[in-house]
């Protein structure tokens, strides 16, 4: 039953979306608001979602679909360095 259900939803694409967020924050946190952190980190896990859901939809393997999800954010998050 576990293996069935992490085939079916997998979780480290999710921590690889707010991770980013989290340490900005953490670098940042006497010049933000926690409000702020909160918005920043929603938006981030809403975008983590949406992408993982369209890529399931797409390639419809759940692995191959966080996989891809993973990659995508790697290189949206590393823009710029």
């Amino acid at each position: 039953m576990i293996k069935s259900l992490r085939a079916k939803f997998t979780l480290y694409p999710f921590l690889f979306g707010f991770y980013p967020v989290l340490a900005l924050f953490a670098h940042n946190a006497a010049e933000m608001n926690l409000t702020d952190g909160v918005r920043a980190l929603s938006s981030a896990i809403l975008l983590t979602l949406l992408l993982y859901v369209i890529l399931l939809i797409v390639v419809k393997n759940p692995t191959k679909s966080a996989l891809l999800t993973t990659f995508i954010l790697l290189l949206f998050y590393s823009y710029g360095q």
